[in-house]
């Protein structure tokens, strides 16, 4: 959902579109930097919500191509419902 914001690495950045959140979202980086091959949701916690908004804690981790656990970092998703479509607005993470 856009805009989007992400709070992280001491920095807020705001996404006006699709396009500008997979341009600054250099996936590449990620597998040669890290060796990243996916991620897992490790723990998803609803702590506040009403009919159009949610604030979830999350825990995700990253993975190795052969399964290996590397990382893992807490978060903070606000989830939104807008025009009839529910999307992520905002997240704050401990990711890098």
């Amino acid at each position: 959902m856009y805009p989007h914001v992400r709070f992280a690495g001491g920095t807020v950045t705001t996404f006006a579109d699709r396009d500008a959140f997979i341009a600054a979202n250099h996936i590449d980086k990620l597998i040669a930097g890290e060796g990243w091959d996916h991620s897992k949701w490790d723990s998803l916690r609803i702590v506040q919500s009403s009919p159009k908004k949610v604030h979830i804690a999350v825990e995700f981790s990253r993975y190795h191509a052969d399964g290996t656990k590397y990382a893992s970092y807490p978060s903070m998703y606000i989830v939104e419902q807008v025009d009839g479509r529910w999307g992520i607005r905002a997240r704050s993470s401990f990711a890098p």
